[in-house]
């Protein structure tokens, strides 16, 4: 009986710790993401720094914002931020490598909103009268 009664309370305790970690997944991830943007920005050498980083924290907000709305996937996130960990770990981060990087993050993002944009016009034409033509 005491066997039992200590077999549910591990149970419930696992039960309770699966949903806490659900439930604050996206805190977590929101947080893991926040400090490798941070850490990257902060170890930018000064004079690049000045010159993307207003345009390199817009772009990785804006990234952060379609992956919470799911317009972009995980397997977009886990791409960003091998690239993010890429770039941070060179010994030297020159100019092209900024510029590169934040030119992939914006296409991961814009091309998904395209695709939900293109998605939604789809729905909508299917919807319609089939006897319209568009031209």
């Amino acid at each position: 009986m005491k066997m039992k009664r200590t077999l549910i309370i591990i149970v419930v305790v696992v039960v309770v710790g699966i949903g806490a970690l659900i439930a604050f997944r996206s805190t977590i991830g929101e947080s893991i993401y926040n400090k490798e943007v941070g850490v990257l920005s902060s170890g930018l050498p000064s004079e690049l720094s000045t010159k993307y980083g207003q345009e390199l924290s817009y772009t990785m907000d804006k990234f952060w914002s379609c992956y919470t709305d799911e317009i972009v996937s995980q397997n977009d996130m886990t791409d960003v931020m091998q690239r993010l960990r890429d770039l941070r770990s060179q010994s030297e981060i020159k100019d092209i490598d900024v510029f590169n990087f934040i030119g992939y993050v914006s296409r991961v993002y814009t091309d998904a909103m395209n695709k939900k944009h293109q998605k939604y016009i789809d729905n909508e034409l299917k919807s319609e009268d089939p006897g319209i033509i568009h031209q």
